[in-house]
């Protein structure tokens, strides 16, 4: 293996453990580990982090290890950007790992492969280790996409640098080249959780990559066969311990076959728009409560939830 790994992690014993198997198996030359300090109101969990650290960093083969391990608790947007960056400062390309994520072993040549055919190509904004259609494939090739999926990922320090966290102009998303591109369905589903992610309310970094994306009219390389799972869906903003494991599929890296064109691949864009579609209802609900005052309420009443389902439950 030639890429560096980004490996985030912060509370989770078994998923991490999991997740750091497959790294191991992989040796990549160096390995960079970002820990999210512990919250100060959950008992307890300054030792299980301080485990999780342990894990995450215990290795056993030729390779270079740095840590970014917070004493704060940043959360989970400021918490994975500053380490993304923190990772940029060294390195000009890279794998990004979350410690819920396992990837098959295929993954890694996959994105070594691709991280070095796309290094100068700026159209090509990240490279997908996870496909949702997939599961059970067996395909030596990839398409570009216009989605984006941070379920074990790679891109490079050029690309990393036009991100930008807060702050971002939603109205650029009515440029009719996007409009042309993307359904109606995801632009409309991108901007409202922009909105409530420029007002503090949502605490996640991943839409406003895919804004990045979507503005620079650029693609993401995915692969045919699903090649990453996620464990650990209980997580940040989750309030259920169930789990949902998406099967892998089939590539044979020796055979990878690259595509002749640049271009969108209708099929699968509409699979995706699917997905889209069938949450644009609660989106258009979401926007009405917006709208009317309420939404934000009920999103700190949420909030109140989770904390005391945290307080109780670990």
């Amino acid at each position: 293996m030639k890429s560096p790994i980004l490996f985030l992690v912060f509370n989770r014993t078994d998923e991490t453990t999991q997740s750091f198997e497959i790294i191991r198996k992989a040796k990549p030359p160096r390995l960079y580990v970002a820990a999210d300090g512990p919250r100060d109101f959950v008992s307890g969990e300054a030792e299980v982090c301080n485990e999780v650290r342990k894990i995450a960093s215990n290795v056993d083969w030729e390779c270079e290890v740095f840590t970014l391990f917070r004493t704060q608790n940043m959360g989970c947007k400021m918490a994975i950007v500053t380490a993304i960056n923190w990772f940029f400062e060294s390195e000009e390309e890279g794998i990004i790992i979350e410690d819920d994520v396992i990837p098959t072993e295929a993954f890694f040549p996959f994105c070594d492969s691709l991280l070095e055919k796309y290094r100068n190509n700026e159209q090509v904004k990240a490279i997908n280790g996870f496909n949702q259609f997939g599961q059970e494939v067996a395909n030596n090739s990839y398409f570009f996409s216009r989605g984006y999926y941070p379920w074990g990922w790679a891109t490079w320090k050029s690309r990393w640098l036009h991100y930008n966290a807060k702050d971002l102009d939603v109205s650029r998303l009515d440029d009719k080249e996007i409009r042309a591109v993307y359904h109606r369905a995801a632009i409309e589903g991108v901007k409202f959780n922009l909105n409530i992610i420029n007002k503090g309310i949502l605490d996640t970094w991943d839409y406003q990559m895919l804004y990045m994306i979507m503005v620079q009219k650029g693609y993401v390389v995915a692969p045919y066969a699903n090649l990453t799972s996620n464990i650990g869906v209980n997580g940040a903003h989750s309030m259920n311990n169930q789990n949902i494991f998406f099967k892998y599929g089939e590539i044979a890296i020796e055979h990878l076959e690259h595509p002749k064109k640049m271009e969108d691949n209708k099929e699968m864009n509409e699979k995706l728009w699917e997905e889209y579609k069938d949450a644009f209802v609660s989106v258009k609900v979401k926007s009405i409560l917006f709208k009317l005052n309420i939404y934000l309420p009920l999103r700190a009443l949420y909030k109140r939830v989770m904390k005391y389902y945290i307080l109780n439950t670990i």
